[in-house]
């Protein structure tokens, strides 16, 4: 019987450090998975930055290049009223032209 009462005392001893081994091994692996996580975050904020630089860079560059076609669109609208106006006024001199004929 002392020999099943010593087995019972190391069993559970034994429970009792697999237990406590399992509980570290818990917090490590918590641990471990925590400072992975906070790198990672950081190593993503970094390529963020970077990548929100970089588009911007681009982005800065597309506006550029759309306020100079905005600007030749604009003249030409212009242009295209101006031509519309001078149009409108040789007809009207038409107009008065073949009435006077007309009339006589």
């Amino acid at each position: 019987m002392k020999q099943k009462i010593k087995r019972n005392k190391t069993s559970s001893s034994g429970n009792v450090i697999r237990t406590i081994l399992q509980q570290e091994l818990r917090n490590i692996k918590t641990s471990i998975v925590a400072e992975i996580e906070t790198n990672v975050d950081f190593k993503l904020g970094g390529l963020e930055t970077r990548i929100d630089e970089r588009a911007r860079e681009y982005r800065d560059q597309i506006l550029t290049s759309n306020d100079k076609l905005m600007k030749e669109l604009g003249e030409q609208r212009q242009e295209r009223e101006i031509g519309n106006f001078q149009t409108k006024e040789k007809l009207r001199d038409h107009e008065e032209r073949l009435k006077v004929l007309e009339s006589a």
